[in-house]
């Protein structure tokens, strides 16, 4: 996700901002580069270390994080420009403004989530924090988008927000934080659109193929998604009139393995439906969450909760896992289901999709290890039959399995406690150091964001879509408010 950053918004943005302010940043950048590399030895990276090795790196991708926010954020207020020492001098000059930036090679549009936020007050620190009374509250009145046809809440929040200077301490504001789907026009590739924010109520006006709630039930003209009353999910393409059925399952199951290698014992427990709400009711997105009972062991569960999203004239499913992992030595998998069976396979790898056969070993070569029958994958695996196929897309899950009966798995969570084991019958001896590792056992929460794609059977058309969808679902337009604004 972060390399996806520095390379989707980092660095087009920071030689944009060179190329037309004359503000390089050659060498910040590859500073966080360097800082991100740095997680990427193949025992760190693939997660194959002990704790303090997986605490530094998680230490380090923060820090990376930092870097590039602050290398964007900077790139982008040259492109507008805005010197962030002169605005700091006159607030009452701002003049907000929402930046939607498009971190795609290719001109897009449609819904995008955005923030905007609106002042609430102004928050004195320092030795003048404690005289007088706090900052009088700004009357807030509604905000229109200039240019934007519609609007749909989704969340608000109350936060601090500080406008940096280089020559001058920060701004600190109380602001109140929307967040909500809009439909924008389109924006060009590695482009920017800034539209001021102003005192009123958008036109309601209604996209294309706009999301329709119904009970239990989101449809936005491509697709079709219901939730019944026993959890049967069930997915239709309404051009193709394709139907999936059972869409998703949970299931658990017990990992006696290593850091290194699963050690699957008895038999897969799957979660029990615990109920389903809607959650947004469109017209630009339509969400149902489903609530899952996982029993983890006797005595042991807890509650997932997954989100099935379309938006307007969208033509892909997004799903949102959250969850709260109370057991050990586990592994806890989503089941999202095809009609493809004995599926051609495709994964996405480094440098692009590679084709993954089934991995076929003599007896006597499992003596020393036996292979698992899961596989990597980059940001999307692509199953394909001679009649269509379909691609699950995933921001940062790397791991699946996928059936002949066209099911794809997704590994949630794989908990266990131990660098190294030599009592595993699936590879005997020890890998590594033996070495307890106990926060491998991934106590607390966990999430996970992806998307369901149906399309034609592979070719070089269908790559082309499946990359595209690539970007719309892991690099989406996304927009944010800058109050500090005065020229664009």
């Amino acid at each position: 996700r972060l390399a996806r950053m520095l390379v989707c918004e980092v660095e087009p943005w920071t030689a944009l901002a060179a190329r037309r302010a004359g503000h390089g940043r050659g060498p910040l950048t590859r500073a966080a580069w360097r800082a991100l590399l740095l997680c990427h030895p193949h025992d760190t990276l693939c997660g194959c270390s002990i704790d303090a090795v997986a605490r530094a790196m998680d230490g380090r991708l923060d820090d990376v994080r930092a870097q590039a926010v602050g290398l964007r954020d900077d790139a982008i207020g040259d492109l507008l420009g805005r010197d962030a020492d002169a605005v700091r001098a006159v607030p009452d000059a701002w003049r907000p403004h929402l930046v939607l930036r498009n971190p795609a090679p290719r001109s897009r549009g449609g819904v995008a989530v955005v923030e905007l936020t609106q002042l609430v007050r102004h928050v004195r620190v320092g030795p003048a924090s404690a005289a007088g009374a706090a900052a009088p509250v700004v009357r807030r009145a509604p905000l229109r988008i200039d240019g934007v046809p519609g609007l749909q809440l989704l969340d608000r929040e109350v936060a601090h927000e500080r406008t940096e200077a280089s020559r001058d301490d920060p701004y600190d504001d109380l602001v109140e934080r929307s967040f909500a789907a809009v439909w924008v026009p389109e924006v060009p590739g590695y482009g920017l659109r800034a539209l001021p924010l102003v005192e009123g109520r958008n036109t309601p006006s209604l996209p294309p193929n706009p999301v329709r709630v119904e009970d239990t039930a989101i449809a936005n003209g491509r697709y079709e998604l219901r939730v019944g009353a026993d959890g049967l999910v069930t997915l239709t393409q309404q051009a193709s009139g394709r139907r999936i059925d059972r869409l998703i399952a949970v299931e658990d199951r017990d990992d006696r393995g290593d850091l290194y290698t699963p050690s699957l014992r008895g038999p897969a427990r799957p979660a029990r439906f615990a109920g389903a709400r809607i959650v947004h009711r469109g017209p630009l997105r339509g969400t149902i969450e489903t609530r899952w009972q996982v029993r983890v062991r006797k005595g042991e569960s807890a509650v997932l909760r997954v989100r099935l999203t379309l938006d307007a004239d969208a033509h892909f499913l997004r799903l949102s896992v959250r969850g709260e992992n109370a057991g050990r030595d586990h592994r806890l998998r989503l089941r999202l289901a095809t009609d493809v069976a004995n599926p051609d396979v495709f994964a996405d790898a480094a440098f692009g999709p590679v084709r993954r056969l089934p991995l076929t070993v003599p007896p006597e070569d499992t003596v020393r290890e036996t292979p698992p029958p899961t596989a990597p994958l980059h940001r999307y695996v692509s199953l394909s039959g001679e009649r269509g196929g379909a691609t699950v897309f995933s921001d940062g899950l790397a791991e699946y399995e996928a059936g002949d009966d066209g099911a794809v798995h997704l590994t949630l969570v794989r908990a266990v406690g131990e660098l190294s084991r030599d009592d595993l019958p699936e590879r005997p001896g020890h890998a590594g150091w033996p070495s307890p590792a106990p926060e491998a056992q991934c106590l607390g929460p966990f999430a996970a964001e992806l998307a369901y794609l149906l399309h034609g059977a592979w070719s070089g058309e269908t790559a082309d879509l499946v990359e595209r969808t690539a970007d719309d679902v892991l690099a989406p337009i996304a927009g944010a408010t800058i109050r500090s604004l005065t020229t664009v």
